[in-house]
């Protein structure tokens, strides 16, 4: 038996400001390597989700309605999570989809050699890993994030946007809120609205 832990730190991961994911999200163009990468770096966000479950992405994962996707995550240790998509992300999923004509199998495809068009195969995440450091390099933000570093932003702007630690465990399906505690970044004072939030 392990005791409970007495001190929590910050995570090692580097987490993307907005301004750098604005940038990098402005920077996509109109063909298909750059709609699929464009679709890899706004589901990681919008969602949270490791790069392992978006690699398994399958279309019968993505169900539309009330005008969004809900979307069912295959996570490590066979567990699901279930969640809604952002409207920027519910419109990137349905032109994707719609232009590349995706009706069964994975979501997340490779391209066919020397053409600008997807094949059936999945991308592996070695090579989702890649997408989002070449992303990074073309759109001049720093090439030192992973596909972490946009769960870690994800994580790290839901509580800055809510102060909602316990929500934002939620967002991550983390099993500990913990856990959840490590993604706290850019986030590093408190301010006057903060301490108002004492009074009596």
């Amino acid at each position: 038996l392990k005791s409970p832990r007495q001190s929590y730190t910050v995570g090692k991961t580097e987490a993307l400001t907005p301004k750098e994911l604005s940038t990098l999200f402005n920077s996509f163009g109109s063909s298909v390597k750059d709609t699929r990468n464009h679709l890899i770096c706004a589901f990681m966000y919008y969602t949270g989700c490791r790069v392992s479950a978006l690699a398994k992405l399958t279309v019968d994962d993505l169900v539309y309605k009330d005008d969004t996707y809900h979307i069912t995550l295959k996570e490590k240790f066979g567990s699901t999570n279930k969640c809604i998509s952002h409207i920027y992300l519910t419109n990137l999923i349905t032109r994707y989809i719609k232009a590349n004509k995706i009706t069964k199998g994975y979501i997340i495809r490779s391209l066919i050699k020397g053409k600008d068009k997807l094949g059936s195969r999945p991308l592996c995440q070695r090579n989702i890993y890649d997408v989002i450091k070449k992303s990074c390099k073309a759109a001049g933000i720093k090439d030192i994030y992973s596909p972490h570093s946009f769960r870690a932003s994800s994580i790290s702007n839901f509580i800055n946007k809510t102060n909602d630690i316990r929500r934002a465990q939620l967002h991550a399906n983390h099993k500990s809120i913990s856990t959840t505690t490590l993604y706290h970044k850019h986030y590093n004072s408190i301010n006057q609205k903060d301490l108002d939030n004492l009074t009596i």
